[in-house]
Formats: structure tokens, C-alpha cells, sequence
């Protein structure tokens, strides 16, 4: 019985391996709590050159960061060599606080 417990699961693949995240409701509310945004190089026309860098504000260091997208998955915030697609990037917090940005799209320039 979970009783008043409420589980959120994150499941995400890196590197092929699966890692899964779990909070319960009685944790220290999140929302809000981290505020991501992002700088992007755009890639070279014909290159993968692309990058990614996330800014952290908020929430408790360290932060876990990890950049995902179709066959590509890397750690840290910075992503490098990048071709044009799109991107997610999720940052958890050493509360285990998780906030995604999606969709986040590098074009061939």
C-alpha cells in the first residue's frame, strides 16, 4: 500500500543504459525550483558542430545534466559536436528535483 505516497518515475537512457528516478509527494516541492536556459551554436552547414551549453539557477548543487536526443546521449552542460535535430536536455538536483527543457533545436547555418 503506498498510502499517502505519490511516486513520479523518470526513465531515461543513457549510453544504453536505463536509469530510473523516483520522489515521493512529502518531498520538498520542486516546482520552480530550477531555472534552466540555454545558449546554442548552430552547426556549420554540412558539419556536426553544433553545441549546447545549459545555464543552472536555482535548486541544490551538484547537478546531474544530461543531453538526449535519437542515438545521442552525453553528461554535462556542455554538449559538443552536435548535428542539426533537436535536443532535450534534464538537470537533477541533489534533491532529485528534475527539470527538462525539449524540443531544443540546432539548425545547419
Amino acid at each position: 500500500m503506498l498510502g499517502r505516497y505519490c511516486y513520479v518515475f523518470f526513465l531515461m537512457m543513457i549510453g544504453g543504459i536505463s536509469t530510473a528516478y523516483s520522489q515521493d509527494d512529502t518531498a520538498q516541492k520542486c516546482d520552480n525550483k530550477i531555472q534552466l536556459s540555454t545558449v546554442i551554436k548552430h552547426a556549420s552547414k554540412g558539419k556536426h558542430d553544433g553545441e549546447l551549453k545549459v545555464e543552472i539557477k536555482g535548486g541544490a548543487s551538484p547537478y546531474q545534466v544530461h543531453w538526449m536526443t535519437y542515438n545521442f546521449s552525453s553528461q554535462g552542460t556542455e554538449a559538443k559536436n552536435l548535428k542539426p535535430g533537436k535536443y532535450t536536455v534534464v538537470v537533477i538536483d541533489n534533491d532529485k528535483c528534475i527539470k527538462r527543457i525539449d524540443n531544443i533545436k540546432i539548425e545547419s547555418k
